[in-house]
C-alpha cells in the first residue's frame, strides 16, 4: 500500500523545516556560502537574520529567508498552475557541521543506531568528511587532494574550519543571485560569519532532462512522498510500508 502523501498534509506535519528536503529547490543556479563562525553570539544573530529575513533588493523576491517547506511546496503549486512560469524569488537553505552545531552549543542530532558499526553512515555526521573512514567509503579522493580553498594550511594539515554552509538558488543569476550573494557575504563578514569558500552551481539540462553532473542517481533514485508526483517517476520510487 502506497503511504505517498498530499500536499496538504505534508505542510500540515513538515512544513516549519526548511525545504529542499521533500522536492528538490529546483533553480537553475546555485550558490554555495561555507563559512566559519568566530563568536557565538554573532553567528546566533547571523542565523536569526536568516530566519526573520534580509531584504537584497526592491522586491520581495529578493529576500534571503531560510525557506520552509510550506513556502517551497506553496509556490511549486503555483508555478504548475501557472503553466511553469511563476517566479517564486531566491531560495535559501542553511546546514550545519557537527563542528559547527558544538561552537553554537547545540546538541549534534542523534544518528541512526541501526547499522553495522563501521559501515554505512553510522558516524560519519561527527567524523566529518576528512575522516579517513567517511571519504574511503564514499569512495572521495583523499583529503590531501582537495583543492586548495579546503585547507588553511595544507602543508601543515590544517584545514579550513566549516561550520555551516548557506545554499542560495534562483533562476535569475545576473538580476538576483549574485547581488545576494555579495549582499550576504558582507553581511557575515560584518558579523564576523567568515566566508572560508563559495562554490557556484549550475542546473544542465540536455533534451529536456536533467543531467546530474557526476554521474549519480541521486536525482532519479530519490523516493516519491507526494501523492501528485505519481506517475512522474517509475512506481518502485515511492515510499510503501
Amino acid at each position: 500500500m502506497s503511504t505517498l502523501i498530499s500536499v496538504g498534509d505534508a505542510i500540515r506535519k513538515y512544513g516549519d523545516a526548511q525545504g529542499n528536503i521533500l522536492k528538490g529547490h529546483g533553480r537553475d543556479h546555485t550558490t554555495l556560502l561555507l563559512v566559519e563562525f568566530t563568536d557565538q553570539a554573532n553567528a546566533r544573530e547571523w542565523i536569526k537574520q536568516l530566519l526573520a529575513g534580509l531584504s537584497t533588493g526592491p522586491s520581495v523576491l529578493d529576500t534571503v529567508r531560510v525557506t520552509s517547506t510550506e513556502k517551497q511546496l506553496r509556490d511549486r503549486e503555483a508555478f504548475k498552475a501557472a503553466g511553469q512560469t511563476a517566479d517564486a524569488g531566491l531560495f535559501t537553505s542553511l546546514v550545519f557541521t557537527a563542528d559547527g552545531l558544538q561552537y553554537l552549543g547545540a546538541p549534534a542530532p542523534q544518528e541512526s543506531q541501526n547499522q553495522t558499526p563501521g559501515q554505512g553512515r553510522s558516524g560519519a555526521f561527527a567524523a566529518g568528511m576528512r575522516a579517513a573512514a567517511v571519504h574511503g567509503l564514499l569512495r572521495d579522493p583523499d583529503p590531501t587532494d582537495w583543492e586548495g580553498e579546503w585547507w588553511e594550511d595544507a602543508t601543515a594539515g590544517k584545514p579550513s574550519k566549516i561550520h555551516a554552509m548557506l545554499l542560495l538558488a534562483d533562476n535569475k543569476l545576473a538580476e538576483r543571485l549574485q547581488p545576494a550573494v555579495n549582499f550576504m557575504t558582507e553581511r557575515s563578514e560584518s558579523l564576523g560569519v567568515r566566508v572560508r569558500i563559495t562554490q557556484h552551481g549550475k542546473r544542465l539540462v540536455e533534451d529536456g532532462h536533467d543531467i546530474e553532473h557526476f554521474g549519480y542517481a541521486d536525482g532519479v533514485s530519490q523516493p516519491l512522498y507526494l501523492d501528485n508526483d505519481e506517475g512522474t517517476a517509475p512506481p518502485t520510487h515511492a515510499i510503501r510500508r
